[in-house]
């Protein structure tokens, strides 16, 4: 919905008075169309005029009904053209007082100057377009139609839409749904433009958009029929779109392949002078400006707000404590939208970055650790629905394998079309239709904060035939949580030193298990989870090397200097954000959450390890200069200082080097007792 940079200023917004569990739809009415006219032109006092008819069904003999409009004047309430009814305008709220039939409408007349959000969202105007963001961060319910028509702002009150707006006659009216007509009058120099939804949506979807805009038409060959692409933009970024958009269609074929098919009338994107993100409105995203800059820099943005004609257009989340549903699986519809355009290296890269966000930053933005589902409003658009979400999507996704996850997701698409669901329903929808029980897995990965730890060390190997039998070690640890995980499933890679690999998934459940299993090698290394399918309280990152020269293991903070090299070298290395084992020790202190295992095998290597350590580190201590390098093979052992050499990068970071770099784990900290 919004850029990633703009993410720390939204949830830093705190609501003073919040009714987190108020019924929005409090008087049980089905809404089933909107019919929109607005006179949308005096640019100079921001003010908008006309009227709103809702048709909808309730239970008959009503006899009084609350819509939710905010900001603007009700000039008169009508049950028909001739009959008047009474109402009263309190705060965001019109109710309306009348018997009402089981399926019966009213329309509401009024004009004003339609209010924005305090932190995102809302009406706005500019001295050339008008347009309205849909969703109000700092407002709940979070749905924001109300600010510019009456409406049961509600996530699972789903209706279609019809637009009537007037424009002046050298500008054009852009809305959700498809263009009809225009009537344009010669003498009031005024156009009238005509769109229509035909599928029902929410009303914080529904969009206009009001501005000098010119057409570019593009078609997609969809997997069942044709759909056409409007990008709307001005005059003087539509020289930009080409290459801004280049993408596009791929992006849509990625799509339909693992989400299913694209059900919309249409793809659009309409250009708004928005400097804090997009929305995605059905089919007419309203797009900022500052990305249609000529370049691919900001497609996965066009990639997250088109997703969400899946994950929120079509199924749309029933509450705000379900956010991650829409906005987390947009954040991973980033990273596939990634691997589809440039591959699974790609994918990976995208999936380190922001998991790197999620362990180090995500906390603090957001104010402690926060299970995905349930987060207090004033988070609803944080990033633990955001990062964290897509987290826990990109593991779902290993935990199901892609066969079973894709075919899982394109049918909860099929089958919860148009509805809203629940996190509980999306998690016994998959589990029935997959037939994995994920009642652990969410447990663990989707209803509680913090983040498990995992790893493994082989204990015992013993030579069994032509092949041997290995015992190993597997041990969860806990971060921000005291639940530990059941029925985890994970892939342990033995590696030998001709490079050979046998990858192997195991189940197990508990802080330690111990499994022993068939290996056509004798393994020189365990790697537990060499593919990152899983977002635990680690990044990590695994090359093979064959030539000199410095590898730098991204998003780790470790990089290898190769001097000598004969054969290919195996090796991964991970940040642990967790304290290390076995630590306690009157003699050294080790700095708490973060240290690495390097991990390796293959031929003979002659290299230096270099290890980055922040001014976080730096400041939790005296000064830089007490602070030392500690290595153990593994953490069965005791931590010992290590021969180093400090490269600053200034005064408060820089990397601790080992001349001679050996496999194992290593940590910084300080000798206790001064010499």
């Amino acid at each position: 919905m919004f850029t990633k940079s703009f993410l720390a200023t939204i949830i830093l917004v705190i609501w003073t008075t919040v009714t987190y569990a108020q019924d929005f739809n409090r008087n049980r009415i089905d809404v089933k169309s909107y019919e929109i006219v607005l006179d949308i032109r005096d640019f100079k006092t921001e003010t908008i005029a006309g009227y709103t008819t809702i048709q909808f069904t309730t239970e008959a003999g009503l006899d009084s009904l609350t819509l939710d409009f905010a900001g603007l004047t009700t000039d008169s309430v009508k049950l028909s053209p001739k009959e008047r009814v009474e109402f009263k305008q309190q705060g965001e709220q019109l109710f309306i007082f009348s018997k009402f039939e089981k399926n019966d409408s009213v329309t509401v007349y009024y004009h004003g100057k339609p209010k924005a959000d305090e932190a995102w969202g809302g009406f706005f105007f500019t001295d050339s377009v008008a347009f309205n963001m849909g969703v109000g961060m700092a407002s709940y319910p979070h749905a924001y139609g109300r600010v510019w028509f009456p409406c049961n702002d509600s996530f699972t009150d789903k209706a279609t839409f019809r637009f009537d707006i007037t424009t002046p006659k050298n500008m054009t009216a852009v809305c959700s749904g498809v263009f009809e007509k225009v009537y344009l009058s010669e003498n009031k120099n005024l156009a009238r433009y005509i769109w229509t939804l035909d599928k029902p949506i929410p009303t914080y979807l529904a969009n206009v958009a009001v501005g000098k805009y010119e057409r570019v038409e593009q078609m997609y060959q969809g997997i069942k029929r044709k759909i056409p692409i409007d990008l709307y933009f001005r005059s003087e970024y539509k020289k930009n779109i080409e290459k801004s958009f280049l993408n596009l269609k791929q992006c849509l074929s990625g799509f339909e392949t693992h989400y299913g098919e694209y059900v919309w009338s249409r793809v659009g994107y309409v250009g708004v002078p928005f400097d804090s993100g997009a929305m995605e409105h059905c089919c007419n995203i309203s797009y900022p400006e500052y990305a249609a800059d000529g370049a691919k820099t900001n497609e996965t943005l066009m990639a997250h707000e088109l997703s969400h004609h899946w994950f929120g257009n079509l199924v749309t989340c029933k509450t705000s404590q379900d956010m991650w549903l829409n906005e987390g699986w947009a954040s991973f519809s980033e990273a596939l939208f990634t691997e589809t355009i440039y591959g699974k290296e790609a994918y990976k890269k995208y999936v380190r970055d922001n998991h790197l966000k999620v362990l180090t930053m995500t906390h603090q933005y957001d104010r402690g650790y926060r299970a995905v589902y349930g987060v207090p409003p004033e988070f609803t658009y944080g990033s633990t629905v955001y990062d964290k979400g897509a987290d826990v999507a990109h593991t779902l996704r290993g935990y199901m394998g892609d066969s079973i996850f894709f075919s899982a997701i394109t049918s909860y698409m099929h089958d919860f079309a148009y509805k809203s669901a629940d996190t509980y329903e999306f998690r016994d929808y998959l589990s029935e239709k997959s037939g994995i029980d994920l009642t652990d897995f969410f447990d663990m990965w989707v209803f509680t904060p913090g983040f498990p730890h995992f790893s493994a060390n082989i204990t015992e190997t013993l030579k069994d035939g032509d092949g041997y039998k290995v015992k190993i070690q597997v041990y969860q640890r806990l971060k921000a949580r005291t639940l530990l995980g059941k029925s985890i499933k994970a892939d342990i890679t033995f590696v030998n030193n001709s490079l050979q690999k046998q990858t192997i998934e195991i189940q197990f459940s508990g802080e330690k298990s111990e499994h022993v299993l068939d290996v056509p090698f004798k393994p020189s290394c365990v790697i537990f989870d060499s593919e990152e399918k899983i977002s635990d309280a680690k990044v990590d990152c695994a090359k093979e090397i064959d030539k000199k020269g410095i590898q730098v293991f991204d998003y780790t903070g470790f990089k290898t200097n190769v001097q000598k090299l004969k054969g290919k070298i195996y090796m991964q290395a991970a940040l642990n954000f967790i304290a290390p084992e076995n630590t306690d020790s009157t003699i050294y202190t080790i700095l708490p959450e973060k240290y690495w295992t390097i991990a390796g095998a293959g031929g003979k290597l002659e290299a230096s390890g270099s290890f980055f350590v922040s001014s976080t580190e730096f400041n939790t201590t005296e000064g830089v200069d007490i602070l030392k390098l500690f290595y153990r093979e593994n953490s069965e052992q005791t931590w010992k200082p290590c021969d180093f050499k400090l490269e600053k990068k200034n005064a408060y970071e820089g990397y601790f080097v080992v001349e001679k770099l050996k496999f194992g784990e290593f940590a910084v900290g300080w000798v206790n007792i001064r010499e």
